[in-house]
């Protein structure tokens, strides 16, 4: 028991001067802009990929039940209903995937080679995209 509250204290002495190390924050120059290009190229192009992909599994999501009550069930006021429900997420889901189409990746592309990439796009590039890991493969 002793030696715990030797180590707690231990613990709780060295949070300060952990606390007090300087974070080095990057400085912003021209030859890492110059390299982050090709990097935010593949980054516009990893969002979209993904988002196209998300857009098709939940159209997977929606369709595949209601084709499976379809087949299992036949006519009832389920298989009815069903449509009725399921329709306003499809439409949003193709309204939502309309805005990430590759015509749509391919302005994002040219307006970022042009420095003028939207800011919508601009604070959906998350960390994750900029990742080494391979870009989803196109459907």
């Amino acid at each position: 028991m002793r030696y715990f509250f030797l180590l707690l204290a231990l613990l709780l002495a060295a949070g300060p001067a952990v606390a007090q190390n300087p974070v080095a924050a990057a400085q912003p120059d021209s030859l890492v802009a110059a390299q982050a290009a090709p990097d935010t190229a593949a980054a516009i192009h990893r969002l979209f990929a993904a988002r196209r992909a998300r857009s098709y599994i939940i159209t997977g999501l929606v369709v595949i039940p209601g084709a499976i009550g379809l087949l299992v069930d036949g006519n009832s006021i389920g298989t009815a209903v069903y449509p009725i429900v399921a329709a306003p997420y499809e439409l949003a889901n193709l309204i939502c995937h309309r805005r990430y189409r590759k015509k749509a990746e391919a302005r994002a592309l040219l307006a970022f080679q042009a420095h003028q990439l939207s800011p919508k796009i601009r604070r959906k590039l998350k960390p994750k995209y900029f990742t080494d890991a391979p870009a989803i493969k196109h459907f």
